[in-house]
C-alpha cells in the first residue's frame, strides 16, 4: 500500500471528505487529491498534521507499520507457571556417607585384627587410618580429602620412622646416598615419597588458605 492509499484509507475510515481534510490542514482539496493519487507527497509539517488528525504515528502513516501492542499491566499479567520442582541434592550426603563407610570399615578391620592377631593395639593400629579419615569426613565440611591426606601422611611418617628409621628430611642429607646397598636405595625412595607428599600437602593447604582469605577480603564491609 502506497502513502496515498494509506491517506485515503485513513480519511475514508473516518468518513472525512477531501474538502474537510484540506480545510483542517490549510491546503486545497486538489492537494489532498494529489496526495491520495500519489501525484505528490505532503510536506513534513503536513505529514505531522495528518498523523495528529488521524491519531496515528508517523511510522504507521509513512511506512504502514502496525501499532505496537501495549504491554499488559501487572494486574493483567498472568502469574508464571510454577517451576518444576526438582529434588535438591544435599552436598553433605556423599561426605557423610563416605565418613560413615570409613568408620565402619575401620571397625571391621579392628575386629579382624583382634581375631587374627589376638592383640587389641595391633588391630587399632591397622584400623586407625580408616577411623581417623572417617572422622575427618564427618567433622571437616570443607576439603575433607585434604584432612585425610594429612592424617595418612602423619600415620605413614610415624610408622616408617619407628619401623625403618626413614624420615622425610633425609632427602637433604648427603650421608643417605653414600651407601650402595639395596636397603639404602629403598630408604631413599621412601624418604623422597614422604617429602614430595609433604610438599604437595603444604601447597594445597596454602592455596586453600589463600582462597579463603581472598574471599573474606572481597566481601563488602570486610
Amino acid at each position: 500500500m502506497t502513502l496515498g492509499e494509506r491517506i485515503y484509507a485513513q480519511r475514508a475510515a473516518r468518513n472525512l471528505p477531501q474538502a474537510a481534510l484540506a480545510e483542517a490542514l490549510g491546503v486545497s482539496r486538489q492537494s489532498v487529491s494529489k496526495w491520495e493519487t500519489d501525484a505528490s507527497v505532503p510536506d513534513l509539517d503536513k505529514l505531522v498534521g495528518l498523523c495528529e488528525l488521524f491519531e496515528i504515528s508517523m511510522d504507521e502513516l509513512v511506512r504502514g507499520e502496525e501499532p505496537a501492542e501495549e504491554a499488559p499491566s501487572p494486574e493483567e499479567t498472568p502469574p508464571p507457571a510454577a517451576a518444576e520442582t526438582r529434588p535438591v541434592r544435599n552436598p553433605l550426603t556423599v561426605r557423610v556417607a563416605v565418613g560413615l563407610g570409613l568408620i565402619f570399615l575401620g571397625a571391621l578391620v579392628f575386629v579382624l585384627g583382634l581375631l587374627y592377631l589376638g592383640e587389641a593395639p595391633a588391630g587399632l593400629i591397622l584400623a586407625s587410618p580408616f577411623l581417623l579419615c572417617g572422622a575427618a569426613c564427618l567433622v571437616f565440611k570443607g576439603h575433607p580429602a585434604l584432612a585425610c591426606g594429612w592424617i595418612l601422611w602423619g600415620g605413614c611418617t610415624m610408622f616408617l620412622s619407628h619401623a625403618t628409621g626413614v624420615k622425610p628430611h633425609w632427602v637433604i642429607s648427603p650421608a643417605m646416598y653414600m651407601g650402595l646397598g639395596y636397603p639404602t636405595n629403598v630408604y631413599a625412595v621412601l624418604a623422597w615419597s614422604e617429602a614430595l607428599l609433604l610438599l604437595a600437602l603444604l601447597a594445597r593447604t596454602g592455596w586453600v588458605i589463600y582462597r579463603r582469605v581472598k574471599k573474606k577480603l572481597e566481601r563488602p564491609g570486610a
